[in-house]
Formats: structure tokens, sequence, C-alpha cells
């Protein structure tokens, strides 16, 4: 089977909710000026895409300018069933079975304290009926874990933790308690009043398999099975930071899969009930994530990841599929975005040179697909940028990974350039397509991607480079990407500018300009960290006291304390020679706007020239359009002000 990628969007469903579907720029001459911003700002038409277990419909949320629906697509009848949800920020969406889905949306409370919180819902999608769930105290509990789908005694239930709302953010005496949720009503039944256990993994038929509890006051960790209702600890380890993480069954209901974190393992394993370890599982890839079947929760392999993501199946049946879709969709980048029960029915993600992202149901078992939507249908071909992975060497010899995206219609040769590094610290790039990096190349800027020193995909020992570089080696590894570049001559050293958004991104955006002289024209950070020590006061705060897990993993990312202030922009704005572009959401949680307000307060007292943007209603994911598009307004405006593509 081969997929025809020249045919039209032919679902009813793209045919009705393809944003702008006559777009003036996809004419025949569409390099002649660049898509509207509109075109990239606002969220993608398609997202959350999720295949019911029988493989017969597709649910997603769908988006048509500032509305949004779930939307149920028959794959046999290509029947619609369209349900409004408003201004929601959806986090979660799955089937249940074919008539109800789970809802999962995340809400910011202004309430006391400014907090963010998970909100589940049941959408009956032929009735067009929401469902409310209610634990009989509180019709809008709060989500503490992710919906799961078990089928007890032939019927399909939902189990879910909830948590009684408070407007404590650090969620002190927190009341946590294991529901089983009937998807017709919504009704929750307790399951659980004392949970022995804080994170819990069911077998397919609901049983009670495994957990882990942890004593906060003795910081000890355990991994529990359990047996006859009596849970047995048979894995124990001391500590607060680098503990290990469950991360569902192993191979079958006796076991579950592990990973280690420590100086002494790192890995995935796999644990029996006796507590016996397996070898390491999956040892060829630093970063990766079991997968699990969905039907009967055991864990079926592995996707690995690193430009883009590859997958490693021990299942004999999903074991063919990589190999089939390579072929299929050959010449693109594809992963798998759902499975029904039946693992040959999937719905496939592309992308490559002509696609800024499709979804389509394909059909293994039997053959045929049926292409379900284009997320961002707006965007003619020949303005989709290339963006390609590359290798360099760090000032100190450090091997370095980076993605260079070129923008379309120029010579790679003397470009102008925006540095974009990550929003995490021990976070990664890699080859997908990005709304924000595609509406900086359309504009005519080369954008440079750098996995700096302590970002995720080449192991711990990679990640324990960057503690307490925050400003140092982790800022000169990005100077150093340009300088490469700029040997290559495919950019114009003199025509630089940095910008990053979330805590790293946004912070290594100011301390470029800050610590880093000479490199960059301007710099823009969008909801980053600019004072440090605030920061870990606040984060102290937030989380519940200076031993806290959050609090720890602060310290530790930034290192000697003495050096905080060195190494805050906010403190050293008198340093900065450039004009800085500040925006953040008034709704961030989790980093709160004050960083910015202290920033351009420093700047504003240095008599430096700045810009600040506050984005209401916003919280730290660019989570609305409106807000998404304005930023990219703002943004733009502000680089071809201060380093003109042209």
């Amino acid at each position: 089977m081969t997929i025809n990628r020249r045919h039209t969007i032919a679902s009813a469903m793209a045919l009705m909710l393809a944003a702008n579907a006559g777009s003036a720029f996809a004419a025949a001459n569409p390099l002649g000026a660049p898509p509207p911003l509109e075109v990239y700002g606002h969220l993608p038409a398609i997202s959350h895409v999720t295949l019911s277990p029988s493989g017969t419909h597709v649910g997603m949320v769908m988006r048509k300018g500032t509305e949004q629906f779930v939307v149920d697509y028959d794959i046999a009848t290509k029947a619609v069933e369209m349900q409004p949800v408003g201004k929601l920020v959806v986090e979660d969406l799955d089937w249940v079975d074919d008539t109800y889905m789970t809802f999962v949306n995340r809400r910011t409370l202004r309430s006391g304290e400014t907090m963010t919180v998970n909100q589940g819902l049941i959408l009956n999608v032929r009735a067009h009926k929401t469902i409310p769930i209610g634990t009989g105290r509180n019709q809008d509990p709060f989500l503490y874990d992710q919906p799961r789908v078990i089928e007890k005694d032939g019927r399909k239930l939902i189990y879910m933790m909830l948590m009684e709302q408070s407007h404590d953010s650090r969620l002190e005496g927190r009341n946590i308690k294991l529901y089983s949720v009937d998807p017709a009503t919504g009704k929750a039944t307790e399951i659980w009043t004392d949970i022995p256990v804080e994170a819990y993994f069911p077998s397919g038929k609901g049983d009670f398999i495994s957990g882990i509890e942890y004593k906060w006051d003795a910081q000890i960790w355990r991994l529990k099975f359990n047996q006859n209702g009596d849970w047995k600890t048979v894995l124990e380890r001391r500590g607060r930071l680098d503990l290990p993480e469950l991360w569902g069954l192993g191979r079958d209901d006796t076991s579950v899969t592990l990973f280690m974190n420590d100086d002494t393992q790192e890995g995935y394993y796999e644990v029996k009930s006796d507590g016996t370890l397996s070898a390491e599982l999956n040892p060829d890839n630093p970063e990766s994530r079991p997968v699990h079947n969905r039907r009967t929760k055991h864990r079926v392999g592995f996707a690995n990841y690193g430009d883009w993501v590859s997958y490693d199946f021990a299942d004999p049946v999903m074991k063919t599929l990589p190999a089939l879709t390579a072929k299929a969709f050959e010449g693109y980048r594809t992963s798998f975005a759902a499975y029904a029960d039946d693992p040959r029915k999937v719905v496939v993600y592309s992308e490559g040179e002509d696609d800024a992202g499709t979804y389509t149901f394909v059909d293994f078992a039997k053959g045929g697909y049926t292409e379900i939507g284009r997320t961002y249908p707006d965007l003619a071909p020949e303005w989709i940028a290339q963006k390609t992975a590359f290798d360099f060497t760090a000032a100190d010899g450090l091997e370095l990974r980076a993605y260079l995206t070129l923008p379309p219609g120029r010579e790679a040769k003397d470009l102008p350039l925006i540095v974009l590094p990550h929003g995490a610290a021990e976070g990664r790039d890699n080859l997908s397509f990005e709304y924000d990096v595609q509406a900086l190349a359309s504009r005519g800027y080369a954008v440079l991607q750098v996995n700096s020193r302590g970002s995720d995909g080449k192991g711990r020992a990679f990640n324990q480079k960057g503690y307490g570089e925050w400003g140092r080696k982790m800022q000169t590894d990005l100077s150093d990407g340009v300088r490469y570049l700029a040997a290559q001559g495919k950019v114009d050293a003199k025509r630089v500018c940095i910008a990053g958004w979330s805590a790293y991104g946004g912070y290594a955006a100011l301390a470029g300009v800050a610590f880093d002289p000479g490199i960059y024209r301007c710099a823009a950070s969008v909801s980053g960290v600019s004072d440090l020590k605030e920061f870990v006061d606040w984060k102290v705060h937030d989380s519940g006291g200076e031993t806290s897990v959050p609090a720890l993993y602060w310290k530790r990312m930034l290192g000697d304390q003495a050096q905080w202030g060195t190494y805050s922009p906010a403190q050293n704005a008198a340093k900065i020679g450039v004009p800085v572009l500040v925006m953040h959401g008034k709704d961030d949680t989790s980093v709160p706007i004050k960083q910015s307000q202290i920033m351009v307060k420093a700047l504003q007292a240095a008599g430096k020239p700045y810009e600040f943007v506050e984005l209401a209603n916003e919280d730290h994911f660019m989570s609305t359009s409106e807000n998404r598009l304005k930023m990219l307004q703002t943004l733009i405006k502000f680089m071809e002000k201060n380093n003109p593509a042209y």
C-alpha cells in the first residue's frame, strides 16, 4: 500500500472545518508574499487525534478560527458528529468505547493563589451530551492522574484519581481518592478511600497490579505489588531526586516497567512481583518511552526519540508496522498517533517537504486508508520551510546536535539568523514542524536550534553537563553554533537575534544579550526566568519548602547559589546594549509573570530600550489562538525593526 499524497482532503469533516480554505496566499506563485501570520498563529486545525477501540471511529479536536469542536468521524460512512467545547484548553481526549470519550481540560483558578488544574468530563458523542463527573460531594473535582479505561465484568469503566478542590497551590492536606466512573452517568464510585499507593497500574481487566508509595518524611520510595489485597514492597530506594519512575505493566500482569535514573542504574527494567530486575531494556536508546497495548495494558515495545521517533516492537503483530508505514509513506517522517484494540488499525501522523502535518487512518489488516485531516491546511507546500540536522563542536570540545531551518525561496548564504533555544533546560529540539520556527522562516530568517549541554537525548551524563551552566557554557553553546554557521557562510554574523520561550528558553534569550556580548542585535523573551533567586524562592514557597522535589531540582540545575545574582539577567540589565522584547502570560503558573516584571523594571532603571507585552488570559503554554497570534505579530514586528531580514 502506498499513500497518495497528491489527493485533496476527502473527508467530510475536513471540508466542513478546514480553516480559511480559500485563503488568497494559496495562489499559483505563493513565494511572491509570505502567508499571513494567522496561518501559523492559530492553533492547529486538528489535534488530540484518537482512535476508538474498534477502530471504526476517529475522535479529535478541530478548530475553525477561534471556535473549537470535539469531532467524531465514522471512518466507514464518513458521518461527522460535532460537539462545541467553547474555549476550553484541551489537555487530553480519548475513547472509552464507540459512544463515550473522556475529555480533560486545563483550567486556571484565580481564587486565592493562581493555580492550574486539570478537570475531566465525559462526552456522549452520539447524543451530543456533556456528562460531568460527580463524587457525591463535588461535581467538579480535580484530576490527580490521567483517566484509565478498563473493561470490568464486560463493561467499560474509567478509573480516575480525583482530588477535592483546594486553592492552596501546594495542595497540602489534599484529599485524593480513586474512583470508578460509569461513562453513561458520570457517577463516581469510590474504590479506595485511603489510597495505599500514589500511582497505580491496573490490568486491562481492572485488577490492580502494582503501584508506588513515597514516604515524604523518611524520603523512602517503594515499589509495591498487590498480592490478594496485601500491598507488598518489592523494591525500595531512598532520596528525593533521581528516584525510579513506574511506566506501566511489563510484558504481562506479573511485572512492571521501571525507569531507573541514578548514579548506579540508568534505563528501563522489568521488575517481577518478587522484586527481580531484568537486564536493561532497550539499552541503545538513551531517550525512549515504553509503548503499551491499549487493551491488555502490557508493554509491547518502545518509541525511541532522536531527530525523529522510531519504534522497536516486541509484539509480533506490531513488529511489522514501522516497515509497512515507512513503505506506505515513503519520503515522509511518520509516527503512530493512535491505535485500536487491533493494533493493525492505526492513525499515522506524517510530515515532510510538502506536508506540515497530516493524520491518516490506515488499516494494515484489510488494506486501505482515509486521510483524516491536516494540521495547517492553509499553509501552501511551497512555504513549508525545511529543517536539517547537523553536528558541531563547542569551544571546549563537546559534540553538539543542532538544527537549521532555512527561509523558503532564499539561498543559504549570509542569511539573517534567529537563535531559538528550547524552552526547558533538559528538553531538546528535533526535526518536527513548529509553528514559531516556520513563522520566522517565512519572514526571511534562518532559525538555529541547538541541543546545548544538559539537553535530553544523550543520557544522564550529558544532562549533568548542564548543571550549574545556566548563562555559562549552555549559553556559549548557542553562540558557538552561530560562529559555526557564519564560518560556513550560511548566516551573517552581524545580523543575529535570539528569542526564547518558557523558563529556560526565555532566560537564555535574556542571558544571551547580558552575558554573551557582541553576538546578538536584539533579544525576545517569552515567559522566561530573569531573577534566579527570586524564581527559586517562589518555587520553594509554591512547592512546600526547601526540601521539596521542585526546590531541590532547581537548586541543582542552577548550581552555586552564590553565583545566582551574577547570572541573573535582571541583576545585570546595565550590561545589555541592544533592544529587548519581553512577553508573558498573566495566568502563567509555571513561571510567574513577576519574573518578566522584574526584568522590565531593571531595564527601565538602567535606561535600556525595551518593549513589554502582557498577554491576558494566557498560561505558560500559549494555549489560545488569540495570544499565539499576538505573540507572533509582536515578535516579528520587533525582529523586522531591529534585525531586518531584507
